[in-house]
């Protein structure tokens, strides 16, 4: 979330003010605890905090946003030595709801984890048609929507009609012309048989719907496991298949697999490194270890995809 709305560079993140903050696991005890949470579920651990500091302290400071939170810690000083260092968790908390808000990011995002989990086109084709006519949602996230309908429904006449009103939005033609780049790049025939399956099976799972106390923050998320996560699952059980992950040397043993190297050429995710925590945390008999040539957030892997294919041209 952090590195997709604002960016992380080497443990680092610069908000707009112009502050810079390090978050780091190994030096930051509140954010090792809350990492690899959502929105919904950051907005109600700070929210508890809050909570337990104005109940021993006998406030009745009202508290009901992240701004609210703010100038809470301006009043009360002291509440950053009862929290530690989350006074900077708490700024990064207030750019990303700002961004969110400004955005329309709960509304997009829940339809973009809607086209990627069924298909349901007529629903679908009204849902972006009507973000689309949407004014105060931004270009990057309409052309973005446009891109996952796309690989959804890849070929339908549906997706001239959305560049079209791409167009009619002023959008410009290169970002429009990232559609069919990044179709080129994980169409039908260069994607794995893991992405986009029928229904739920195998890019998954439900929507996940958040209430948190903070009235302001409407908390509407949505979850999904990515592909990655499935060739695990199927890997642990010995049900990968061989003509999609040959072996590179010989066959297998009989010597029970029990360390997981995962190295993605391209680029990870952070979502893909959580996914990977959660399971190495829950297994008693495996180890996964992830790593790739970079951390995408969505800007940085149109980025990839562009340069690979003005490469092969």
């Amino acid at each position: 979330m952090i590195h997709e709305l604002i960016g992380i560079n080497n443990h680092r993140v610069k908000l707009t003010s112009g502050e810079e903050i390090v978050i780091n696991p190994d030096q930051d005890e509140f954010f090792g605890k809350n990492m690899y949470k959502n929105y919904g579920e950051m907005a109600e651990e700070l929210n508890r905090l809050v909570t337990e500091f104005k109940d021993k302290n006998k406030s009745q400071a009202k508290v009901e946003s992240i701004e609210d939170m703010q100038r809470f810690m301006e009043t009360y000083p002291e509440f950053k030595k009862y929290t530690g260092n989350v006074t900077k968790h708490v700024n990064i908390m207030s750019e990303i709801s700002k961004k969110v808000d400004r955005k329309k990011l709960l509304l997009v995002s829940e339809i973009e984890q809607d086209i990627a989990i069924k298909s349901n086109k007529s629903e679908h084709v009204r849902n972006v048609t009507e973000i689309l006519e949407d004014n105060d949602v931004d270009q990057f996230e309409k052309v973005r929507l446009v891109m996952i309908f796309a690989l959804r429904y890849e070929g339908d006449s549906n997706v001239g009609k959305f560049k079209d009103m791409l167009r009619n939005n002023n959008v410009k033609q290169e970002h429009i012309d990232l559609i069919e780049i990044v179709l080129q790049y994980a169409g039908k025939k260069k994607r794995s048989p893991f992405m986009l399956g029928k229904g739920n099976d195998l890019i998954s799972s439900a929507l996940n719907i958040f209430k948190s106390n903070f009235k302001d923050v409407k908390n509407v998320f949505t979850q999904h496991k990515s592909c990655m996560h499935t060739m695990i699952e199927q890997m642990v059980k010995g049900k990968l298949a061989e003509s999609e992950f040959p072996y590179s040397s010989q066959s297998p043993s009989d010597t029970k697999t029990t360390d997981i190297i995962i190295f993605i050429i391209g680029g990870a995710t952070y979502q893909e490194a959580k996914e990977v925590a959660e399971f190495n945390d829950r297994a008693d008999n495996f180890n996964v270890i992830l790593g790739g040539t970079t951390i995408h957030n969505a800007q940085t892997f149109i980025a990839e995809a562009t340069e690979i294919k003005e490469y092969r041209m």
